[in-house]
């Protein structure tokens, strides 16, 4: 059995309230954000046993946040515009390509969250004389700060400032050859060898590469934890070794 909860904060300024999805911001599709639309949060992943002979439940820890049906409360200012085409516009924006992708939500202008939209909607319940209706994206429970997406250029000695409460898993990509070895606050962080003009540590998908081809080879797997992480505070960064670029994006994230 698992059990969620979710937290509600009422969205603030809604009349100029707004999401962007596929590249399109919903004002732009004539959707106006409901004021009672409101910021969800995931669910923690715990199961609860029952033990004959024992007061109450045991919870079972499962070490991860679900993801969430988040509802975007929304109606339509369709001046003049049939219902059907209406219906047609908005249905082929949010469901073109349907997989994640960035979802974009003004009243938490500093985060960009992972979302899908798949269900389906009937328009005639956006439009004013019916009310509205919820657009449910379904969200990943990590969220991005905008900031931690941008790539930093490293000089030797620099650092990273993680001002979450969740350790990051960086991009790096590095512009070298030969053995080099990066640490974070004087620890060995990628011991790499035999380096032929550049690689990529992608912390977050666990791999490591150059171009298109697998460099897994190339990265020591015996450090703890194998990929390079940023835990919050300050991260310090050196190298040794013949580097000419590094590059790193530090990919904060916070729960939702």
């Amino acid at each position: 059995m698992t059990e969620a909860w979710m937290d509600d904060i009422t969205v603030q300024s809604y009349e100029r309230a707004y999401f962007e999805y596929n590249d399109q911001a919903s004002s732009e599709m004539g959707l106006t954000i409901s004021a009672d639309t409101t910021q969800h949060s995931p669910g923690y992943d715990v199961e609860f046993e029952t033990v004959q002979g024992r007061d109450g439940d045991l919870a079972m820890d499962n070490d991860r946040f679900e993801s969430f049906i988040y509802p975007i409360r929304v109606y339509l200012r369709a001046e003049g515009e049939d219902a059907h085409a209406a219906s047609s516009r908005i249905s082929r924006w949010l469901k073109k390509n349907v997989r994640y992708k960035p979802l974009y939500l003004s009243w938490d202008p500093d985060y960009i969250y992972s979302a899908i939209f798949y269900e389906q909607f009937d328009v005639e319940d956006l439009l004013p004389r019916f009310g509205k209706i919820p657009l449910n994206f379904k969200c990943h429970p990590i969220k991005f700060a905008l900031l931690g997406l941008e790539p930093q250029n490293m000089t030797n000695g620099a650092a990273l400032y993680n001002s979450e409460d969740r350790t990051a898993k960086p991009l790096i990509e590095i512009t070298g050859s030969g053995n080099i070895q990066l640490n974070r606050n004087g620890e060995p962080w990628a011991i790499l060898t035999s380096v032929d003009g550049s690689i990529t540590i992608d912390s977050a998908s666990m791999s490591v590469y150059k171009g298109e081809a697998n460099a897994g080879n190339k990265m020591n797997g015996n450090l703890r934890p194998m990929f390079p992480q940023l835990p919050p505070g300050n991260n310090v960064i050196t190298w040794t070794g013949s580097v000419t670029a590094l590059q790193i994006t530090p990919r904060w994230e916070a729960v939702v």
